[in-house]
């Protein structure tokens, strides 16, 4: 049966060390006095003190392979949270991130919505005007004195009084948002903006936030890792091993799992 993982700490392999080197002197002065013809001390003495020695190096040892395995066993304990709060992970955040992402989604649409609400009010108020005979000013020079101060210009927009109204559109807005709350909070831009250019449509966005992490396939037993002069080690099936010229020339070697997985 194996021995359970009792608890030694560094003073217990401590004092045992300290055990052994006493030991050591005790032989050492019980030897010399022997040779030295002491009549106090008999050879008997000195082989029991060797058998001392013997008995306070096994405890060494043993108390060493009881750390070991306690290390090991408190190692392992802390791998399995770790674990654990990963695979918890995966399915929590990837809810979390979805649910968040709708709340946004909807938020941005509503933003989105009300500036379109903005721009048909100044169609529609531009409509009436021309269709009620308000003249296009090319600027900002007042209002014909029958218009009730209302005119618009070449581009669109269309005042009242002193106030003129064109059309906006939130896509500006929300980039400028985003761009406007980098470092909010310590968060780094990475969080706000990106340079990637891919755009995937709706539903894989969704299925990238509800999903973070990436799935690899399980490694072949019969996998042949490949090590690169950079340190770089590369799995490659059986069927698929860079050939004897590509090896040279990258100067790549192939290792075995042991080594790979030491990295």
């Amino acid at each position: 049966m194996a021995a359970t993982a009792a608890k030694v700490t560094a003073e217990d392999i401590e004092a045992a060390q300290d055990a052994l080197a006493g030991g050591f002197a005790e032989l050492v002065r019980l030897r010399e006095s022997f040779l030295n013809g002491s009549d106090d001390v008999t050879w008997d003495q000195v082989k029991s003190q060797q058998g001392v020695i013997e008995y306070a190096e096994q405890a060494l040892e043993r108390l060493a392979r009881q750390k070991r395995r306690y290390d090991e066993s408190v190692r392992q304990g802390e791998l399995g949270k770790i674990r654990a709060e990963l695979d918890a992970h995966a399915v929590a955040e990837g809810e979390q991130f979805t649910g968040l992402l709708k709340a946004v989604e909807a938020s941005v649409v509503a933003f989105a919505s009300a500036y379109r609400e903005h721009n048909e009010k100044v169609t529609d108020w531009l409509d009436r005007m021309v269709a009620n005979g308000v003249p296009t000013l090319a600027g900002r020079v007042g209002a014909a004195p029958d218009a009730q101060g209302l005119s618009h210009s070449v581009s669109g927009s269309v005042r009242a009084g002193e106030r003129e109204f064109s059309k906006v559109y939130s896509g500006r807005v929300l980039q400028e948002l985003l761009i406007a709350l980098r470092g909010r909070d310590g968060l780094s831009a990475d969080y706000f903006v990106s340079d990637y250019t891919g755009h995937p449509t709706l539903a894989e966005l969704y299925d990238q936030v509800g999903a973070p992490w990436q799935e690899h396939a399980p490694i072949p037993d019969d996998a042949v890792f490949v090590k690169a002069p950079n340190g770089a080690i590369f799995t490659h099936d059986a069927a698929h091993v860079p050939s004897a010229e590509e090896m040279k020339r990258g100067g790549l070697r192939v290792i075995d799992r042991a080594e790979a997985l030491n990295g």
